[in-house]
């Protein structure tokens, strides 16, 4: 019953996203990248009653269940409007290095595509097909690693130290849970347990919450809005 209200803010959530895309369109990407965000937090919900309500579809475990909700949480609301507040930031004027621009801007459009499109295919792995799952988790892995990269050339390029702190927080946060994502996924695919399900818990899924989505989302807004004069 709790997690019912929820579902509907989500809802709510996604439909600003779809009215986003319908008076935009699909340009630029990393307006795209905030409407797939929002678009994935009701798939997160739904599971989340799905958890909540003790349901297991196609034979999930209750642990897998539950973690796939927190996934559209995080890998697929929160890491897609983070890379959509990256990409803001960088085309909004970032005090970059000309040399690094071009670089920095082929590496946004990567990275904000594969954190698009990577987490339904992570999710299509799980459900049955162990080298889609390793591919997307590596994927995945490799675009967020970018994300990473290019949130420290944001904190290098800002003045104020509280931003540049908590981007640099952010960006070893996602190094380090991305580390763990690739040899869980790889481990899944040999069929060799590298990591256990609450050991990924513990460790990925708590430092992206609180390493790589509250330093970084905040890190993000602060530097956003402080260069709005806001």
């Amino acid at each position: 019953g709790l997690s019912l209200p929820w579902l509907l803010v989500t809802a709510l959530v996604a439909l600003l996203g779809l009215q986003r895309i319908l008076k935009r369109g699909l340009a630029p990407i990393e307006e795209t990248a905030i409407d797939a965000g929002l678009l994935y937090l009701p798939v997160g919900g739904g599971w989340l009653v799905l958890s909540s309500a003790g349901l297991a579809p196609m034979d999930f475990s209750p642990e897998i269940v539950l973690l796939t909700a927190v996934h559209f949480h995080f890998a697929g609301f929160s890491a897609a409007v983070i890379a959509g507040l990256a990409g803001r930031a960088l085309k909004g004027g970032a005090a970059l290095n000309e040399s690094l621009r071009p670089f920095a801007l082929k590496a946004y459009r990567a990275a904000a595509g594969i954190v698009i499109i990577g987490p339904p295919l992570v999710a299509v792995g799980i459900m049955g097909s162990p080298i889609i799952e390793v591919i997307s988790g590596v994927a995945l892995s490799v675009g967020m690693l970018l994300l990473a990269l290019l949130l420290v050339l944001l904190a290098l390029s800002g003045r104020e130290l509280l931003p540049k702190l908590l981007l640099c927080a952010a960006a070893l946060s996602l190094t380090a849970t991305m580390a763990l994502s690739m040899t869980y996924a790889m481990g899944e695919y040999l069929e060799d347990k590298m990591i256990s399900i609450p050991t990924m818990a513990a460790t990925h899924g708590v430092v992206n919450v609180l390493g790589f989505t509250l330093c970084g989302g905040l890190g993000l807004v602060l530097l956003l809005r402080r260069r709005d004069g806001q």
